[in-house]
């Protein structure tokens, strides 16, 4: 009888083992599959995100630049978000630059756009650290030009 109990025990104990290991095994294989599933991320999708977040900044310098012109904001508060910008658009060049789901070209255009980008927020810096608004509308313009070519691209990608 206790042979019997003891030889349960053992049997319980080893399906116990093996469901721990199969549960295991499962767990790693669907952690796996969840990971390879977030790297092989559309490149379409990454490529519209990547636009998004320019065109988005494009326009919050162009929002900027224009009540900064019209002094319904202070400089302060200005110059902090356009060194903010200037930051995140770097942040963001470099993001693309090392994507390696965004096809070349379309990497080659983001990159092109996020260093304009910056250069505009640059211009618009000095700008507004000198207190002299002289060539403010011609930077708006550019950065208007900017959003239309981001645009352009975005509906190129079939971005909506």
């Amino acid at each position: 009888m206790a042979s019997e109990q003891h030889d349960t025990a053992r049997v319980y104990r080893g399906a116990a083992r093996t469901g721990r290991g199969r549960a295991r095994r499962v767990v790693t294989l669907f952690v796996l599959l969840s990971l390879s599933g977030a790297c092989a991320q559309d490149p379409r999708k990454q490529t519209r995100q990547e636009l998004q977040t320019l065109s988005s900044w494009a326009a919050t310098l162009h929002l900027l630049g224009e009540a900064w012109l019209e002094r319904s904001v202070p400089s302060r508060y200005a110059q902090q978000t356009l060194h903010e910008a200037r930051q995140t658009l770097q942040e963001e060049a470099q993001t693309i630059r090392q994507s390696s789901s965004i096809p070349a070209d379309a990497r080659a255009a983001l990159i092109g756009h996020a260093q304009q980008l910056d250069r505009l927020a640059g211009g618009l810096s000095e700008e507004v650290q000198t207190g002299d608004p002289t060539d403010t509308p011609q930077v708006l313009t550019q950065v208007a030009q900017e959003q239309q070519a981001l645009a352009d691209l975005a509906r190129g990608v079939g971005a909506r």
